[in-house]
């Protein structure tokens, strides 16, 4: 864009100098004048949902977006997130980042005193209280919209998985597998993995005893390794009542730094089961 005035053609020598040239010398506004003379065909509609957007200024026009919602929402958004990200941090999304996610912990311990604040015991207790007031709930997943949505997305999964091999499988830690494998050599009974139980999929199963394995890595916990969280006490409490399932967990901190003693736990447990 030209620093000349349209109007009279008196040169300018900056954008804010033209800005007020316009409206002192010829009492028009800077809006009026831009959309005159400078405006494109379907500049001022938002990109992603093509409601009117506000004047920014002579220089740059109108915005691309009417909200901070729809330019998140945003194709273009995305991809220069993607690219910025990429290009410091090697990775699509900064959370990937070593380097991130060590200063989000280091700053979450100086002030929360824990590596997530979710794990703090007033937060929890803060958004417990929030959700009770707000929805008479103790967890954002009971809420009847985040059910539907959850919902939703679950059945768009298991769709999407079950049309690339005809059966569902849920999410496996990394180690899980690896643990129930290794348990697998001390019963002769076949530990089924993720068998459904009604809307759940414990990590393993052994029909003759009805025992349930749990493999628990650090987000199963509230805490550092001792309480579990209140969705898996819930539903170990669902499964013990509805299917009266005899439960073995595994504690991931115990598999890795104390193999032995799970085994034996493991070994004994198997024997209690098989003299009742």
């Amino acid at each position: 864009m030209e620093l000349k005035c349209k109007i009279c053609n008196k040169e300018n020598y900056s954008f804010l100098k033209l800005s007020m040239h316009i409206v002192c010398f010829h009492k028009m506004n800077v809006k009026k004048y831009y959309d005159i003379y400078y405006k494109k065909e379907n500049e001022g509609q938002c990109l992603e949902c093509h409601q009117n957007t506000n004047f920014l200024d002579l220089r740059r026009g109108y915005y691309n977006f009417c909200s901070v919602s729809c330019a998140n929402k945003s194709s273009l958004t995305k991809n220069k997130r993607k690219i910025t990200c990429i290009h410091k941090y090697g990775y699509e999304s900064s959370n990937k980042s070593d380097i991130v996610k060590k200063k989000k912990e280091k700053t979450s311990v100086k002030n929360w005193g824990e590596t997530n604040p979710m794990k703090n015991k007033t937060i929890q207790k803060r958004l417990e209280d929030s959700l009770f007031d707000k929805y008479n709930v103790l967890h954002n997943s009971q809420i009847k919209e985040v059910k539907k949505i959850l919902s939703k997305k679950r059945k768009e999964k298991m769709k999407q998985q079950f049309l690339y091999n005809n059966t569902f499988f849920p999410t496996i830690g990394k180690n899980e597998k690896v643990c129930l494998d290794f348990l697998q050599n001390f019963t002769p009974l076949e530990i089924f993995r993720n068998p459904q139980f009604s809307n759940f999929f414990p990590d393993g199963y052994i029909k003759e005893l009805n025992l349930i394995i749990e493999y628990d890595e650090k987000e199963h916990f509230t805490d550092q390794w001792q309480t579990l969280s209140n969705q898996d006490i819930r539903r170990q409490q669902i499964l013990s009542e509805k299917f009266n399932c005899v439960f073995f967990r595994i504690k991931e901190k115990d598999w890795l730094e104390n193999k032995e003693s799970v085994i034996e736990n493991f070994i004994s447990k198997i024997k209690s089961l098989n003299h009742v």
